[in-house]
């Protein structure tokens, strides 16, 4: 019951990302694709990934602090 409780909160949050975060999001922390293999999936350098990440962390902070 709890794990599916936990399934549901993630996925609510990760829905307040746009689509091309989402999936950089889920690549890094689900599929744990290391910073340079997302990069050059994603076709951009890895500084911009971790710039990417650091706003996907603080979205979703942002969220979890409100609710």
């Amino acid at each position: 019951m709890l794990q599916c409780e936990i399934k549901e909160g993630v996925n609510y949050l990760l829905q307040n990302l746009n689509e091309k975060d989402r999936q950089l999001f889920i690549k890094r922390y689900i599929e744990d694709l290391d910073i340079e293999t997302i990069a050059n999936e994603m076709n951009t350098s890895s500084s911009n990934i971790y710039m990417r990440i650091s706003r996907c962390k603080k979205k979703l902070r942002k969220l979890v602090s409100k609710n």
